[in-house]
């Protein structure tokens, strides 16, 4: 499998030449920009990238094919789409659309589709799946009533979550004939001039779960029901309906405005819903319980995953210059694809200044090779007439690219390699349960951020049982809020058919969280505030040989990057050391110190040899046994040492 580039400087300058030249299962990074009428045919499994930015796929003509600006699948085919922006799609018919998906599974995230015909509109695939996250459809339909923002026919699964679908032109937001569809996180909703019909329709049942979406009528709507089910008959099999933890919203004036109608003949569940401006909340057979009146209107907000419009990857480059004669410019690659823009230095290396660089894509967690090439170097004969480039580190998604430091003296290219981050705080929650009909299940958050698993209980709390559930993270040593949800209470009217959860005690990296015990009856969220360990402060003591420029370096703490890469300037012999501090908030027991020799430089001799050497380690200002060491060429040294 293949990269393929595409952008007026790659390899490729249309998407659909790349797709052309394309094999089964290769990946097409597209650069940053807007395409024009570049119609695609994908009939074979790729993988579409946005680059730098936002790909804006923009119809001005109609289509060739008479179908779509995407005309993507068949049996078998999986195709992905990140980070692009689509629309402008007509075609005479009136039923021209964004993407018209013809099979087999497609996976659409960080998409805008807008203003076209249809959205997404999908033939039959009896095997068939979509999957649509953390995406906005807005503006689409025709107008006639018969072109929705998401149109699927008959296919095995549609799941659309955290997505935001909004201001249909008198359609429906989502219609779907899946055999199971699942809509859960959304915001769903008229908006202020769309003329929808249904908010959801399933016309022919499924097996169907609406979950925890905002879902909101508007005052223009040209139905009064949000939700309909199974009207069309020809049900699917062992359809079900499930409607729980939704906001419902209604705007209109509709005397018969209904939250949902069921015409399958089968019972649907709606539960723990909360209701605005509502006359009725449901037709047809429906079990409704524990739902809420509210009695003032509810305010929405965009999942935060939506795509509004960013990419969800972010690198950031702190860059610095030696100006002369103009500043430093460089060119920026992630995994070989240029990302086609020319960034430029401002910020001053002598006086210790710093600038941001920040490059949006859609790259995911698989390791990365981000690339800088310094492009415009100027030497005039002496230090003072001297252009050069300064990268003096690289974050990505929030994460430190560990030895990503560089400093260009003439025009090259230098590589940083980003790992995907591991693992290095532990969350050890100590739970237990009274099981009634089904374990006791949560959720964990930290500092608001949700883990992103439920987890389930199966100690028993009258045994005087408990079960450790360990949760691995990046959130570093600073205090931290741990919230525990309860998300499945159920009660038979009795202590025997009650099921509750109980924590007993929360722990973060080795680090007991006081006061962390709850119990819980219903379903209810607790917080445990953790509070910072007292720091420990480490002091590293440190010389080199100078040879053609100074030793630089890098310091790490249970493989965490500890301190900013540095440069020693303190020749070995001489009777002064680099004395390095790092204050980091450590669990008692033993921890791992590494310092890492970056820019080893070899002349032929000793004269002509540049080193790195520790002088000492001290960890609460106590010396180190094994602190005194010499790193002779690129590489790391390792020392353990104790924190009481």
């Amino acid at each position: 499998m293949s990269i393929l580039t595409v952008g007026s400087s790659s390899q490729y300058k249309t998407i659909s030449a790349a797709i052309t030249a394309s094999k089964i299962g290769d990946t097409i990074n597209v650069v940053a920009g807007t395409y024009t009428n570049d119609f695609l045919g994908v009939y074979h499994s790729l993988n579409f990238v946005a680059v730098g930015g936002v790909v804006n796929l923009v119809a001005t003509v109609q289509p060739p094919n008479g179908k779509a600006l995407i005309d993507e699948g068949g049996t078998g085919v999986s195709v992905s789409i990140s980070g692009f922006d689509i629309s402008g799609v007509t075609v005479g018919d009136g039923n021209g659309a964004a993407i018209r998906y013809e099979g087999g599974t497609l996976l659409l995230d960080h998409v805008i589709i807008h203003n076209n015909q249809d959205g997404l509109l999908a033939n039959s695939d009896a095997n068939g799946s979509i999957t649509i996250s953390a995406s906005t459809f807005y503006a689409n339909g025709a107008g006639d009533g018969y072109t929705h923002n998401i149109y699927v026919n008959n296919i095995a699964s549609l799941t659309v979550k955290d997505s935001v679908i909004t201001g249909v032109l008198a359609g429906h937001d989502i219609k779907s004939r899946a055999a199971a569809t699942t809509i859960t996180g959304n915001v769903i909703s008229d908006g202020l001039a769309g003329t929808g019909s249904y908010e959801i329709d399933l016309p022919n049942g499924g097996v169907a779960v609406i979950e925890n979406n905002y879902i909101e009528k508007g005052a223009n709507a040209q139905n009064p029901i949000a939700v309909s089910y199974g009207e069309e008959g020809n049900l699917k099999p062992a359809s079900s309906l499930k409607i729980a933890g939704n906001v419902f919203v209604n705007n209109s004036g509709s005397p018969s405005s209904t939250v949902m109608r069921n015409a399958s003949g089968t019972t649907a569940d709606m539960s723990n819903n909360s209701l605005f401006g509502w006359k009725a909340v449901s037709i047809g057979q429906v079990n409704v319980s524990e739902n809420k009146t509210l009695a003032t209107k509810p305010t929405s907000e965009a999942p935060p995953g939506a795509l509004a419009p960013t990419l969800p990857d972010k690198f950031v480059l702190n860059v610095s210059e030696d100006a002369w004669n103009g500043d430093a410019q460089f060119m920026i690659s992630v995994d070989g694809v240029d990302l086609g823009q020319t960034y430029t230095a401002t910020a001053s290396h002598a006086a210790g200044a710093s600038q941001q660089i920040t490059i949006a894509g859609a790259w995911g967690a698989n390791a990365k090779t981000i690339s800088a090439s310094f492009i415009n170097d100027a030497y005039g004969g002496s230090v003072a007439t001297d252009r050069n480039l300064y990268v003096n580190s690289v974050n990505y998604n929030g994460h430190d690219i560990a030895n990503s430091s560089a400093v260009y003296l003439w025009n090259e290219t230098k590589n940083f390699n980003l790992a995907p981050p591991t693992a290095t705080d532990m969350l050890v929650l100590t739970v237990s349960e009274d099981a009634w009909q089904g374990d006791a299940q949560f959720k964990v958050s930290v500092d608001g951020v949700d883990v992103g698993q439920t987890f389930m209980a199966t100690a028993s709390h009258v045994a005087g049982a408990t079960q450790k559930i360990s949760i691995a993270g990046n959130w570093g040593a600073n205090a931290h809020n741990v919230s525990a949800s309860f998300v499945n209470d159920a009660y038979g009217g009795s202590a025997a058919t009650d099921r509750n959860l109980y924590i007993h005690g929360v722990r973060y990296d080795g680090h007991d969280i006081a006061d962390s015990s709850a119990t819980f009856f219903s379903e209810d969220t607790r917080t445990f505030t953790l509070t910072a360990p007292a720091p420990t402060f480490i002091l590293l003591h440190l010389t080199e040989d100078a040879y053609l420029g100074d030793a630089q370096y890098s310091v790490a703490v249970d493989g965490r990057q500890a301190a900013p890469d540095g440069t020693v300037m303190a020749l070995n012999g001489s009777g002064n050391t680099l004395d390095v501090s790092i204050a980091s908030a450590l669990a008692s027991g033993w921890h791992d110190l590494s310092l890492s020799f970056l820019n080893d430089a070899y002349g032929g001799s000793p004269s002509t040899d540049r080193n790195l050497y520790s002088k000492g380690v001290e960890v609460n200002a106590t010396p180190v046994a094994g602190g005194d060491f010499t790193i002779l060429a690129n590489g790391a040294h390792h020392v353990a040492f104790l924190v009481p």
